[in-house]
């Protein structure tokens, strides 16, 4: 018979799962916010001659996403810093899982974040190179909007309102992240 140590007596080595916990959430927030402000660049880049100071706000909001998972993080290492034998077994598996709900809702958040932009430029870029133009004398068919200029982002009667539906869906999307800081917030308060 093989000599099989006695898990009853095993440490779970609280410290280490709670810097896991630490880490986790400050990657798997970076991340999140890395992608999304990878896409708002983009988005910046294209629309900054039509809506100016505008542009910015999704590149604000997504950095938000990466502050969500450094307070967690300086929470957790606070958590840490009693030294050795400071924290439970359990209290440390469940620092881990703070630091991977914030850092996974962050990620999701953040990719979706990119996704939206993504697709709002590609609809917004399909419609200003389709065709919507005349024919002049001879019958030939004239563009109204030549391929290398750009449509306006929002359409000139609603573009307050378009602009708030945006930047609403954008929060929104944003939101994830905030719920996950909540939800680890309450994880390790307890």
């Amino acid at each position: 018979m093989r000599n099989t140590p006695d898990l009853a007596d095993a440490s779970l080595a609280p410290e280490l799962w709670s810097a896991l916990g630490a880490a986790t959430a400050i990657f798997f927030s970076s991340a999140g916010s890395c992608y999304a402000s990878a896409k708002s660049g983009v988005f910046l880049m294209k629309y900054h001659s039509q809506m100016g100071l505008l542009a910015l706000c999704p590149i604000i909001i997504s950095g938000v996403l990466a502050i969500y998972g450094l307070i967690i993080g300086i929470i957790i290492s606070f958590k840490l810093g009693g030294g050795e034998g400071s924290i439970s077994d359990t209290f440390g598996v469940t620092l881990f899982g703070a630091g991977c709900v914030v850092g996974t809702a962050c990620l999701c958040s953040g990719w979706g974040m990119g996704l939206f932009l993504d697709n709002y430029m590609k609809t917004t870029f399909a419609h200003a190179t389709s065709y919507s133009g005349t024919e002049d004398a001879e019958g030939e068919r004239q563009p109204l909007i030549s391929n290398g200029a750009s449509l306006p982002v929002f359409s000139s009667n609603l573009e307050g309102k378009s602009y708030l539906y945006f930047l609403c869906i954008f929060v929104f999307i944003e939101a994830i992240g905030l719920y996950g800081l909540i939800v680890a917030l309450f994880m390790i308060g307890k």
